[in-house]
C-alpha cells in the first residue's frame, strides 16, 4: 500500500516509535520490538520494515486491530 494513495503521509522512525513508546516500559523495549518483532499478518516484516517501504499507514492499522482485540 503506497502512503500517497492512502492519504497518510509516510512517517520516519522517530516519528512511529513516538507513536508506539507508551505501548512499553522503556524506550528501550519499544525500540527492541520496532527494530526486532516480526509482525503476524504483515508478511512477517518488522515495524522498522514497514516504515522503511513506506507502509507506516499498514502499521498503524495493525496497531489499532490489536488495541481492538483482533490479534491477541
Amino acid at each position: 500500500m503506497d502512503p500517497e494513495s492512502t492519504g497518510v503521509p509516510a512517517m520516519d522512525h522517530d516519528e512511529m516509535l513516538s507513536r508506539i513508546g507508551g505501548r512499553f516500559e522503556s524506550r528501550r523495549e519499544a525500540e527492541e520490538w520496532y527494530r526486532e518483532q516480526p509482525l503476524p499478518g504483515l508478511s512477517g516484516s518488522t515495524a522498522m520494515e514497514l516504515v522503511e517501504q513506506g507502509r507506516g499507514a499498514e502499521l498503524i492499522e495493525y496497531l489499532a486491530a490489536v488495541d481492538a482485540g483482533v490479534y491477541s
